[in-house]
């Protein structure tokens, strides 16, 4: 029967040993009066009520005995009695069996379930009747959500049997702790295990990703003594960086086990982070508190808690825990902590309130808030006002931030919450001078702000308000700031391209210096030479000299040897404007009135003047002379010559003058190796150019070039978007996205130009009014020149005038295009509505368009040049040629096909009027290339075919000299002389005067001499294109040169011959226009693309069919088919091949034969 015993006790040791400790939970509800009844009068032994206690829990947070210490708890295994109930049932070798597997039971059961200790769910107390407390329990107030028991060891236990309190009396705990000691001292001492090996491991590892192995780790220690208080506050600090809630309320666990001095500043972070993750606010300000009130100061969580707070719109505590944040602050300055420590606190405490997506709407909230409740002064409202500042102050610089990047049509939300945030601040009493002051230095001192942006209004509503403050005096460093950011960006006048209407005023260039001058008085020498650098690029002449006469006047002594950048910016102020008279009268005044020696960047502003006027021969000799003066030349010293060399396509000329760069030891710039780029393409070798613009990218890379290569891809972009190429320039764009060169304004220029030489000029405006504001980029007056020429090609002229009111309400400048391009809508408009009218009649006048010609003219002012953009409309010619010549131009053309030469007569003598009050002399009888080719147009009209014959005698003198080449060898730079070779680029500039002067000669019937004129021409390298030589083959077969007429079309003409269309297809308007009626050619053919027109064809052929007839009929004149078959063959086959229909062309020509 033993036997059996023992074998049932051993089963059931076993089962014992391997049973889950998880606990069955019931949902049935116990009975209430389960709780009150009494147990006083059972028969249980001593020990009984050594098992009613918890196994073990945490103390309360705040819990002390008297000496400030918090009394440890026993293990489950200290609490357990060593005998089994009913123990006068079991046999003496059982009983000591069952004690002895119980005991390692529960050390088992002890280590592998160490986790739950902290939360015991186990009753602390019995419900004895009378309720007299049980000996070492006690029961606090439950804090907020946390209803654990507080457990406390006392001195004087209660005895629980008698419920005597009088003395000390010995318990069952005494004996259970003596028998454990006992058996500790009779085990050897265990060994720290491997989970305590690599936990250390673990919490030392970069990686803060393994919380739950950590933790596992942690719990299954063998021996509560390892868990040691620095073990807990590393393990409290790799929780913290989990964002789990499991992991903070185990970090709260272990949080609450250590000791107050045990509590490192990172152990106070991590109770704060959970808490915060916890959603417990206002443990987390507790716990902030008195790591505050301890003196700790570092990393204890504060730039936790108040971004926290902001976000739920907890103001109360935000205040709160911004106060006991500056009261550490106050106490550590008291001690003698230094100011720059504080300074990094203060920032640290603010840095993650900077990362709020909605803070300017949570501040407004504030202030809102505030306004409603803070009326009366008190001590907490000084508190609420200077966080309410703070708080304002920071939402407004990140506010900024975020708006600079953000286009002009969304940056307005921004603003109106900054002038919210402003006014509700003046509402409180709470200054704001100081913050305007510090947010505007800001954004003047960064330079990724200086460039055009949308964000730019922000600033000007800043400074607007700063300029109202009374209660200081404007900073010198705001007001210079301003200007300098004004002057980049030429906001001058009303028209300049900042400029703003507001409330409050226009912010310009005039208003700023009008706010130093009043503040702080007399200006700077810095600010006066900003200021004439800044007018000198806008060609305004009467500004830089007024400039420069304060600054002589205020400081005598300035300029001098050292600096001598006003007198740089007197040249440069004319050679904007095209004068280089008065260009090279101030370079001479400053050695001959100053006695000074002109530095390099003076001799660089009068090349530079050379240049603008295209004067090859002035800029080398000025450069010659540079050299003999010793003067070290710059890459700004070969960017003017390169200019010149490359407008030609010449080449070599470039190629020679960057050899004498590098033999100069100048460092090149992407401006001077854009100019072997730009001479490529005019050159037509637009393959040679790409290759150009692909080494600039690789030695930019190696950093043997300064400069951007925008400049360098952005002519090849306009050249493809010229040639109508949209496949290569949609090529090019992807090219510069893919080696991140960013896109400027002359980039989407010339994205706009492919679109308007597509005639899609509505998609082009959408890049202008949308594309580019969305990504920060300035609008020019460029940009709405290139829109107006492509209506004007449409023949949308309202949308021209819609342009220009569009120009004139943003406050950009006009420029010499878009005045041309406006005036020619307004003529062509004007012209519709009198279709039909006689205009040899004085009474049919253009009235409306003389009058915007006048108002022109009289407002005329040469800083319509000055622009450094392209002017469109001027077909390459030199700038000082073309105005104010272009404004009479077309004007002069259109009265004089219209045969009203009297209104010619006017405007040529309104023309030679406004160049003497230009120029200041009287204007040379022969005008510039463009209106003197009008005016042939005139007199051929006029039928003055002499007049003609003198125009053209004019125009190839002056043609020689600008499309002549000069030597620019460096091997003979001292001496440059002209080559007799006509420049590249400028092949073509005889060709429109040609045409007329052709035309004249064929009336007087004069053939041979336009045959030896064009020998002459192509001889000296001028070349024609289409029209004139479609013209010349239909006057060879007037005069009955038939064969000789074939040869010519065979020759320069038939060579891209497209083929006819497919009939019955009628041809369409723009092809009746271009002169290409069933020719399968392109809809817009090029300028130097030759193909023969449709009525040259026609005339081909009724030379053919007359030639036939004749040799039918017997005759001739020894010009035959089979000839012109021999000299001309494809030529005749198109002509043989071209569809008979019933046009005006062939009804008139072919009919009659």
């Amino acid at each position: 029967m033993l036997e059996r015993a023992t074998g049932c006790l051993e089963s059931g040791g076993r089962h014992f040993l391997r049973t889950s400790s998880r606990l069955c939970r019931s949902r049935r509800a116990l009975r209430s009066s389960f709780w009150h009844h009494g147990a006083g009068d059972l028969d249980l032994p001593s020990w009984w009520a050594t098992i009613l206690h918890p196994p073990i829990g945490p103390y309360a947070e705040g819990q002390y005995e008297p000496e400030g210490k918090a009394t440890r708890l026993k293990s489950a295994s200290d609490l357990v009695t060593d005998e089994p109930i009913l123990d006068f049932l079991y046999p003496t070798h059982t009983l000591a069996l069952i004690r002895r597997i119980s005991r390692l039971g529960l050390e088992r059961w002890e280590r592998c379930h160490a986790h739950r200790l902290g939360y015991s769910s186990a009753r602390g107390y019995s419900s004895k009747s009378g309720g007299v407390p049980l000996a070492g329990i006690s029961r606090q107030e439950e804090h907020e959500n946390d209803g654990a028991i507080r457990i406390v060891e006392q001195p004087d236990a209660v005895n629980i049997t008698s419920g005597s309190t009088e003395g000390p009396q010995p318990t069952r705990l005494d004996g259970i702790q003596e028998a454990k000691h006992a058996l500790s001292s009779l085990r050897p001492p265990l060994r720290e295990d491997s989970n305590l090996h690599s936990l250390r491991l673990l919490l030392r590892s970069s990686s803060k990703r393994d919380q739950e192995e950590a933790w596992k780790l942690y719990t299954g220690l063998a021996e509560k003594r390892w868990q040691s208080p620095a073990l807990k506050a590393d393990l409290l600090e790799y929780l913290s960086a989990s964002r789990r809630k499991e992991d903070a309320e185990r970090s709260l666990t272990i949080y609450r086990t250590l000791q107050t001095d045990e509590r490192r500043p990172s152990s106070y972070r991590a109770a704060v982070a959970a808490f915060l993750l916890l959603q417990q606010s206002g443990k987390a300000v507790m716990v902030h508190e008195e790591a505050c009130v301890k003196g700790i100061t570092d990393g204890v969580g504060s730039e936790l808690l108040l971004p926290y707070m902001i976000s739920h719109e907890q103001w109360q505590l935000a205040i709160h825990v911004y106060d006991a944040f500056s009261q550490m602050l106050r106490r550590e300055e008291v001690r003698g902590r230094p100011r720059a420590w504080r300074v990094a606190q203060r920032a640290h405490f603010w840095s993650r309130v900077q990362l709020l997506p909605e803070l300017a709407e949570k501040a407004l909230s504030l202030t809102k808030l505030a306004n409603q409740y803070l009326k009366i002064a008190s001590a907490e409202t000084a508190v609420s006002r200077k966080f309410i500042s703070k708080l304002a102050g920071r939402a407004i610089r990140h506010t900024v931030t975020v708006a600079k990047g953000l286009p002009e049509r969304r940056s307005p939300g921004q603003r109106s919450q900054i002038r919210a945030l402003f006014e509700s601040m003046e509402e409180l009493q709470i200054p704001t001078a100081n913050l305007l002051e510090a947010t505007l230095l800001q954004l003047l001192r960064s330079e990724e702000d200086a460039r055009y942006s949308n964000h730019q209004p922000l600033v000007k509503f800043l400074y607007l308000r700063y300029r109202d403050q009374r209660t200081i005096n404007q900073s010198k460093d705001v007001i210079f700031g301003m200007l300098r950011r004004l002057c980049k960006h030429e906001a001058v006048d009303s028209a300049g391209p900042l400029s703003v209407r507001s409330v409050t005023g226009r912010l310009t260039v005039e208003s700023v210096t009008a706010d130093w001058l009043r503040i702080h008085g007399r200006p700077t020498q810095t600010m006066l030479t900003l200021l004439m650098s800044t007018y000198a690029r806008l060609g305004m002449s009467e500004k830089v000299y007024e400039y420069f006469t304060q600054l002589h006047t205020l400081y005598p002594d300035f300029p001098d040897e050292d600096s001598l950048a006003p007198f740089v910016s007197l040249i440069y102020v004319h050679a904007r404007r095209a004068e280089i008279l008065q260009a090279v009268q101030q370079f001479q005044r400053i050695g001959e009135q100053f006695g000074l020696t002109p530095n390099v960047a003076c001799w660089n502003a009068l090349i530079h003047a050379y240049a603008r006027v295209d004067d090859m021969d002035g800029g080398l000799r000025c450069f010659n002379a540079m050299r003999e003066a010793d003067v070290r030349p710059t890459m700004y010293t070969f960017g003017p010559l390169l200019d010149l060399c490359a407008r030609r396509g010449d080449t070599d000329g470039v190629n020679n003058l960057l050899s004498l760069a590098r033999l100069a030891q100048v460092t090149p710039s992407t401006h001077m190796l854009n100019c072997a780029v730009i001479a490529c393409v005019n050159n037509e070798d637009l393959e040679a150019a790409e290759e150009i613009a692909e080494k600039v990218v690789e030695e930019s890379k190696a950093s043997k070039i300064v400069g951007s290569l925008t400049l360098v891809w952005n002519s090849m972009l306009t050249a493809y978007a010229l040639r109508r190429d949209v496949a290569d320039t949609r090529r090019i764009y992807r090219k510069m996205q893919t080696l991140d060169v960013p896109l400027d304004s002359m980039s989407y220029a010339a994205l706009m130009q492919a679109l308007v030489l597509c005639r899609q000029t509505d998609a082009a405006a959408k890049i202008m009014k949308e594309l580019m504001p969305d990504n920060g980029v300035r609008v020019l007056a460029i940009h709405y020149a290139i829109l107006m020429a492509g209506y004007i090609k449409q023949g949308l002229y309202e949308k021209v005038v819609k342009l220009r009111h569009r120009m004139e309400k943003r406050n950009i400048r006009s420029t010499l295009a878009t005045n041309i391009s406006y005036l020619k809508a307004k003529t062509i408009q004007e012209l519709k509505g009198l279709r039909g009218a006689d205009f040899t009649d004085r009474s049919a006048r253009l009235f409306n368009a003389e009058e915007e010609l006048v108002k022109m003219v009289d407002s005329a002012d040469a800083t319509e040049i000055a622009a450094k953009q392209p002017q469109l409309g001027i077909s390459r010619m030199p700038i000082n040629e073309s105005y104010p010549e272009a404004y009479f131009e077309f004007m002069i053309f259109v009265y004089g096909r219209k045969k009203s030469f009297n209104v010619v007569k006017q405007l040529h003598a309104k023309y030679l009027k406004l160049k003497q009050q230009t120029t200041g002399e009287l204007p040379d009888t022969r005008p510039p290339m463009r209106l003197l080719t009008a005016l042939m147009s005139s007199y051929f009209h006029a039928r003055e075919y002499s007049e003609v014959l003198k125009c053209w005698d004019f125009l190839r003198t002056q043609a020689a000299a600008y499309a002549a080449l000069w030597n620019s060898n460096p091997s003979s730079a001292f001496a440059p002389t002209s080559i007799d070779r006509i420049a590249a680029a400028r092949r073509y500039v005889l060709a429109r005067p040609f045409f007329i002067y052709m035309s004249a000669l064929a009336k007087l019937d004069d053939t041979a001499r336009i045959q030896s004129t064009i020998r002459e021409l192509l001889a000296s390298g001028y070349v024609l294109d289409s029209r004139c030589w479609n013209a010349y083959v239909r006057i060879l077969v007037r005069s009955s040169r038939i064969v000789q007429a074939f040869h010519v079309c065979e020759t320069h003409l038939i060579g891209d011959w497209p083929g006819w269309v497919q009939l019955p297809r009628l041809p369409k308007r723009h092809a009746v226009k271009n002169r290409t009626a069933y020719i399968a050619a392109p809809r817009n053919p090029l300028p130097n693309e030759l193909l023969p027109a449709y009525s040259t064809m026609v005339y081909l052929a009724a030379a053919v069919l007359g030639l036939k007839r004749v040799e039918a009929l017997g005759g001739g004149t020894g010009e035959t088919v089979k000839a012109i078959r021999q000299v001309a063959p494809r030529t005749l086959s198109a002509v043989e091949q071209m569809p008979r229909v019933d046009d005006p062309f062939q009804m008139m020509l072919l009919r009659t034969l």
